[in-house]
């Protein structure tokens, strides 16, 4: 009966060229992962075709996100009604009968987004009031009405009197209005586009008063 003996140092050829293989295949994969690392270390994705990409994404790449859209709104127009620029008070049949006349001059709004779906407008009015013949100094109440329409419909309407004091030296005075609680919702479309702001004299939603000063 023969024995089969292993020699050591046949085992020593074998062992070494088995980890000198290892240590091949081993660069290699370093060289691989090296091309693919940033300074920490970590696997990064090079131009698609390297060893981070295939193990980090599965060799696909995600998409950047697109940029959000910033919605952009408009402030509606503001205009004078027709007819209510003007009006006069007193005998206006009647030569020398005007007590006064009181007229708009010029009209401003600013509108700020209060939430996504409210905006706000401040709508100022300014004007004159000029005594006529029959017209004493003292202190006078002038109808200002500021109101937003949404197509036909009314959705806003307020009456502001303004008070103008025409001293005994004077002939005339301004006035200035201001509102500041125009409150409007804002759907999918152009507040610009959907809402229109009127400004108008209105003696008959408002009796113009006059107080003599003494």
């Amino acid at each position: 009966m023969y024995s089969v003996q292993i020699r050591p140092r046949v085992m020593g050829h074998l062992g070494r060229a088995a980890c000198l293989f290892a240590g091949l295949m081993f660069l290699n994969g370093c060289g691989s992962t090296a091309s693919n690392t940033n300074s920490d270390g970590q696997i990064v994705a090079g131009d698609g075709s390297g060893f981070g990409t295939a193990l980090i994404y599965g060799g696909r790449r995600f998409s950047e996100p697109p940029p959000t859209e910033k919605r952009e709104y408009s402030c509606p127009k503001a205009e004078i009604l027709d007819g209510t620029v003007a009006y006069r008070s007193g005998a206006a049949d009647v030569a020398r009968g005007v007590a006064y006349q009181a007229a708009i001059g010029d009209i401003a709004r600013e509108c700020a987004l209060v939430t996504e779906a409210q905006l706000r407008i401040r709508v100022g009015v300014q004007g004159r009031v000029i005594l006529g013949e029959a017209g004493k100094p003292g202190t006078y109440s002038i109808p200002v009405r500021v109101a937003v329409r949404k197509g036909d419909q009314t959705v806003y309407s307020k009456m502001s009197p303004a008070s103008v004091t025409i001293s005994a030296s004077d002939t005339q005075a301004t006035f200035i209005v201001l509102d500041e609680g125009i409150l409007l919702p804002v759907g999918v479309n152009d507040p610009g586009d959907e809402y229109t702001v009127l400004v108008g004299l209105d003696p008959q939603g408002g009796r113009p008063t006059r107080n003599r000063r003494r």
